[in-house]
């Protein structure tokens, strides 16, 4: 556990705002912390440690584990680093696991989080498209982002939160 948080620190400090880690050091910290991911177990003391290790968009290649694994977790607060992790590797299903974790989430702290980036980060477009029974979660990110509807026939209209008119067919 001490190795994994020194490992986590040590990265942090590596990183830089605009290029992230360097390419050969997050290929050799992959290899490993990879390694331990498909061995580590969530209910044990390392496995939070290992979470904040792998908090980089450079180690993207391990979200597939990670969601297989936040499908398996009981506990809320490990779900809760998992999906933070998830977040912070900005995995490319991370769109689908937000949606799905939002709608249909088993704890409070985890549905908020998931509806939380949401609203930080969905635009329209992908609010739209939504499978129907989670439609109500839409609605709901689309009022916290300021997002308005007006109905106007067969049409509706979008009233976006920076006032612009968003026109598209009703469905």
């Amino acid at each position: 556990m001490f190795l994994l948080d020194l490992t986590g620190k040590c990265l942090k400090g590596l990183a830089t705002a605009s290029r992230g880690l360097p390419a050969e050091i997050a290929h050799r910290a992959l290899a490993v912390l990879g390694a331990a991911l498909v061995r580590a177990r969530p209910e044990e003391d390392y496995f939070v440690p290992l979470l904040a290790a792998l908090a980089f968009p450079e180690f993207w290649e391990a979200a597939g584990e990670l969601e297989r694994r936040l499908a398996t977790v009981t506990d809320a607060t490990t779900q809760l680093h998992t999906l933070d992790t998830l977040i912070a590797m900005q995995a490319p299903t991370l769109p689908d696991v937000v949606i799905r974790l939002a709608g249909l989430g088993r704890w409070p702290a985890l549905q908020a989080r998931a509806t939380d980036y949401l609203v930080e980060n969905a635009d329209y477009n992908g609010l739209a498209q939504v499978p129907n029974e989670l439609k109500p979660l839409a609605c709901h990110v689309a009022v916290r982002k300021g997002i308005r509807f007006q109905g106007n026939g067969f049409r509706h209209r979008v009233i976006l939160a920076n006032g612009a008119t968003y026109g598209r067919q009703a469905q």
